[in-house]
């Protein structure tokens, strides 16, 4: 399953990037495999990874049909950063 897949690549990342000291982010964008803030939520629950995260991106959330309502329940530890342009 897709899911699967993206699974074993954060797990295998995000244990190189601990190596280094580093934080794997997950950002949603609909174009590609992780298509909803919903979506990279569950699999960084999924991953159990204490070094990876969200990125925020307002637009790729509001491409994503995605709102500020949707942000509503977010612990503040799963988000790495916020990008703004």
């Amino acid at each position: 399953e897709e899911e699967d897949v993206l699974l074993d690549r954060l797990v295998g990342l995000r244990a190189l990037a601990r190596e280094h000291g580093l934080k794997v982010t997950v950002e949603v964008m609909p174009w590609t495999d992780i298509t909803s803030l919903e979506q990279a939520r569950a699999l960084l629950r999924r991953a159990e990874q204490p070094n990876a995260a969200l990125v925020l991106d307002p637009l790729h959330l509001d491409r994503s049909r995605g709102s500020p309502g949707h942000l509503a329940d977010l612990d503040p530890d799963e988000v790495a950063y916020i990008q703004l342009r």
